[in-house]
């Protein structure tokens, strides 16, 4: 239990500090700029639930069906969780994006602040469903045996590369909208290296097999 929930608590701790690294580049741009990107983080906290709540149910089904060697079922569930996580994760973030904002106004009716609200929500809503498929996969290493992975993959490419991000390369392009680019970018080379350790994991998993077999 330690062996799990120990990385995973940590995970989710990783993104909470890399997000407080995005809002001390977002507060430089004033109290509006402040403003209009918590509103659209509510909603995007709404659509990280939808995204990833495939990942939650994908998690134990693959432990299961891992214990049980049934191999062919394991890598049918990835495939499952990841197709129905895009086409939710894509299908109301695209929604989102696109009535972004009628949803901002509601919770403001600042010009600037609305302005700032969607300019974050059309980026990062629309590409929500990059962050469920990489939260898929990282329920998928947990359940085959390999939590400290997904840590590791979030600790760099969610924090580490943030850092880098907002002091070396955001100054250069100093726009909100560049700076939001890091989460899809993120999200995205994590996706590649826990597919990469998958590939690995698996041939791993079901050699064992044979051989007590």
């Amino acid at each position: 239990m330690l062996y799990i929930g120990i990385p995973t608590g940590l995970q989710t701790a990783l993104y909470s500090l890399a997000n407080a690294v995005i809002v001390t580049a977002v507060n430089s741009f004033g109290s509006d700029a402040t403003t209009g990107v918590s509103i659209a983080n509510q909603f995007d906290g709404i659509l990280y639930h939808i995204s990833c709540a495939t990942s939650l149910a994908a998690m134990p089904y693959v432990a299961q069906n891992i214990g049980a060697r049934n191999f062919d079922r394991t890598k049918k569930t990835i495939m499952y969780a990841v197709f129905i996580t895009t086409i939710f994760g894509a299908g109301f973030g695209s929604l989102s994006a696109i009535f972004s904002r009628q949803l901002s106004s509601l919770m403001s009716a600042t010009s600037a602040v609305i302005e700032y609200s969607c300019q974050k929500m059309i980026i990062i809503s629309s590409t929500y469903f990059i962050c469920g498929i990489n939260e898929v996969m990282c329920g998928t290493l947990r359940g085959m045996g390999k939590p400290i992975i997904p840590t590791i993959a979030t600790l760099v490419f969610m924090c580490l590369i943030r850092f880098v991000w907002v002091y070396w390369i955001f100054p250069l392009y100093p726009s909100l909208t560049f700076l939001y680019l890091i989460w899809p970018i993120g999200w995205s080379l994590s996706i590649i290296t826990l597919v990469i350790a998958y590939f690995i994991t698996m041939p791993g998993l079901q050699n064992s097999h044979n051989i007590e077999g």
